[in-house]
């Protein structure tokens, strides 16, 4: 997962520099909560918890609430019939709060039910494949599906999810046939691929680096993104254009309830 200083400090620059006179009104008046739209344990939720202490610092608590399920429809939809007030946030993605849009019938909230806050993070995708999965490379892993089509699975963070459409634009651009395995986000995932009972997927670098590539247990390919993933040394072939198929990447940002924003922005 790639945080740069530059971007997590705009986030808490936000709240620093309001007007003295929005919070002689006394924000926050009680606990802050965050919502994170996925299970405990993934990239969405360890940026979360980078969050907290410095939000405590605004004088209240600030915690952490996992609400998973329904491709992160579950958590954007109790944040969106929240109290518009500021206290209640979504640490939302570009599945719920882009893909979700397009691809369920209704998400139960819409894109009006919100105001963005700040982006926060650029999560950058790899390409990973179980330990024992007799493949070394890209070329190798398609030529591997290719000889067994529809034998070979994938997971993903759920439907509509970076890692699913990351992987399904790699299948149409290498001519395979991978089966989806869609979990609740990327925690379980990572378990699963962990474990061996899924192929391949692609991964967030933190899922990738700390979660998974340290035990042993899986290995990363390539990075997904179009640029080359320095931090990511793991990827035996980072830098090469053939390692790079398919551009995948998830934006992570805090959505608040719309009509009141935080004190010192402009939407009232």
């Amino acid at each position: 997962m790639t945080i740069t200083r530059r971007r997590t400090l705009a986030v808490l620059a936000g709240a620093a520099l309001a007007p003295a006179g929005a919070f002689a009104q006394g924000f926050p008046t009680r606990t802050i909560k965050i919502v994170v739209p996925y299970p405990a344990g993934g990239p969405v939720d360890a940026l979360a918890r980078l969050l907290t202490p410095e939000l405590g610092a605004l004088g209240q608590n600030a915690i952490v609430e996992n609400v998973g399920g329904g491709a992160g429809a579950i958590g954007a939809r109790q944040v969106a019939k929240a109290e518009p007030d500021g206290h209640t946030l979504v640490l939302s993605t570009n599945q719920t709060h882009a893909t979700n849009y397009i691809l369920l019938k209704d998400p139960g909230y819409e894109a009006k039910d919100f105001a963005a806050v700040a982006g926060l993070a650029d999560l950058q995708h790899v390409l990973v494949v179980r330990n024992d999965l007799a493949v070394r490379s890209v070329a190798e892993l398609v030529g591997h599906a290719k000889a067994n089509p529809g034998k070979l699975n994938y997971g993903s963070t759920g439907n509509g999810s970076a890692s699913h459409l990351a992987m399904e634009l790699f299948k149409a651009k290498t001519a395979t046939d991978l089966v989806h395995v869609p979990f609740r986000g990327a925690a379980p995932m990572a378990q699963e691929l962990v474990a061996g009972r899924i192929d391949v997927a692609f991964a967030t670098l933190f899922s990738a680096r700390f979660r998974q590539a340290p035990c042993g247990r899986s290995r990363s390919q390539a990075p997904s993104g179009r640029r080359s993933c320095r931090t990511c040394r793991c990827c035996p072939s980072r830098g090469c254009k053939a390692a790079r198929p398919t551009p995948g990447s998830a934006c992570g940002h805090r959505p608040e309830p719309r009509r009141r924003c935080w004190p010192g922005s402009r939407r009232r």
